[in-house]
């Protein structure tokens, strides 16, 4: 029952965080670039590591993955590390 718990809360609390910080994020940029970066959470114990990805952009490919890593670590992820960037 506690297990059965736990994997809840685990697979509820990042969309819980995206909608409670949906009001922050800074609007997309019509031109330029968008990078994923991701980043841990560790749980210890049985859970382990949870990795998350975040989505941020710029204007251009320097500028779209230090705004995805920031981002990535204003969530209190670690490890974080650009995945990839795209030109839209």
């Amino acid at each position: 029952m506690m297990r059965a718990l736990l994997t809840l809360v685990l697979l509820v609390s990042p969309v819980l965080a995206n909608a409670k910080h949906g009001d922050q994020r800074p609007p997309p940029a019509k031109r330029g670039w968008t990078c994923y970066a991701q980043g841990k959470r560790s749980f210890g114990g049985p859970v382990g590591d949870i990795w998350e990805t975040q989505t941020a952009g710029g204007r251009d490919q320097f500028e779209a993955a230090q705004n995805a890593l920031s981002r990535c670590y204003s969530f209190g992820l670690q490890m974080c590390m650009v995945q990839s960037c795209w030109q839209r």
